[in-house]
């Protein structure tokens, strides 16, 4: 047997071999591939404690950008703001507060009176809530009486911190 006859005797059994095999593989049917995405959530602060003065109140806005993503089956999320009071007049300041999102979420209104700590829902969010891939546009007013702001023992402009969660 030449050199040239063996090699064209092995490259004919690996092509048998080889199609033997995809034989075998388009027997076996298609592969399924199940892929679970995390819940995610993030928030970007774009412009905090932008005041705007009325004759009887201050409104300080504040604009961010959130992104989220729940679960589809019993998913939820939300958007709290903590608001950071003077002990001083705690518990005798009533604020109001509105949000806006552009999206998925349910924003509220609200009056509540303040203790030194509050927090506060800013937007929540149910099953399957998916935002933009760049996130979506919101913000946060926060309306207070002008004669409490004027008082020495007040800050201007209260502490407001912001937490997004998802699951």
């Amino acid at each position: 047997m030449t050199l040239r006859t063996r090699v064209l005797s092995l490259v004919l059994v690996a092509v048998v071999a080889l199609s033997a095999l995809a034989a075998k593989a388009r027997a076996q049917g298609s592969t399924v591939l199940v892929l679970t995405i995390p819940a995610e959530a993030s928030i970007r602060i774009d412009t905090s404690g932008v005041q705007h003065v009325t004759a009887a109140e201050v409104v300080n806005t504040t604009s961010f950008t959130y992104r989220i993503r729940t679960s589809k089956l019993g998913g939820a999320g939300r958007i709290t703001a903590q608001v950071d009071l003077d002990p001083a007049v705690a518990g005798s300041v009533e604020m109001v507060y509105t949000a806006a999102v552009s999206g998925p979420g349910l924003a509220p209104f609200g009056r509540q009176r303040l203790g030194e700590l509050a927090e506060l829902t800013v937007a929540s969010f149910g099953p399957n809530a998916h935002s933009a891939r760049a996130g979506n546009p919101g913000s946060f007013n926060l309306i207070l009486p002008k004669t409490v702001l004027a008082s020495a023992t007040v800050p201007a402009a209260p502490t407001v911190t912001f937490t997004i969660s998802a699951n």
